[in-house]
């Protein structure tokens, strides 16, 4: 439906699916410098993401392999894309008909990352900032952190920022 937000490695995106509202990471492409080991990482990291359910920590619905121009489709039209490698002589997979274009499909937050709310244009008044807010938010990513810390084999997030923490609307931090 319409852009919410752009960061280094991607535009997110307000979107619908299935009558919800979900955020869709577009991520810069960077498929052409990758090799099919590093995209067989990406999936299994993919999967183990939208495997975990924490209440502090955001759903992940989806990811999905694209070709841009089926990204400009109506939005009644759907085009499923595939990752079709082709074997050369030796039997290695070769790369040249990779997508160049992932999509991660997110539960959509309505009051966006924490660096908004903190200092974004839609920023919370100073008084609206409680000791008890401050603390109730920390503890809450803290939670989050826990829970993907305890996990087996435990998960390092690697870049947690408060534009990386999103807020809904009951003040629950993910």
């Amino acid at each position: 439906e319409k852009q919410v937000g752009e960061g280094s490695f991607g535009v997110v995106y307000k979107a619908l699916f299935r009558g919800a509202s979900v955020a869709v990471k577009r991520m810069r492409p960077v498929f052409s410098e990758l090799t099919n080991k590093d995209i067989e990482e990406f999936n299994k990291e993919a999967y183990m993401m939208s495997r975990l359910r924490h209440p502090n920590i955001v759903l992940v619905m989806g990811i999905s392999y694209v070709d841009p121009a089926t990204l400009t489709l109506p939005r009644r039209n759907t085009a499923r894309a595939s990752i079709d490698l082709d074997e050369d002589e030796e039997g290695e997979k070769k790369k040249e008909n990779l997508p160049n274009c992932v999509c991660i499909v997110t539960e959509f937050l309505e009051q966006g990352s924490l660096a908004d709310i903190l200092y974004g244009p839609r920023r919370l008044p100073a008084e609206i900032w409680t000791y008890d807010l401050i603390l109730t938010c920390a503890l809450q990513a803290a939670r989050g952190m826990l829970y993907l810390h305890s996990h087996s084999p435990p998960i390092c997030h690697r870049d947690l920022k408060s534009s990386n923490l999103v807020v809904d609307d009951h003040w629950v931090v993910k």
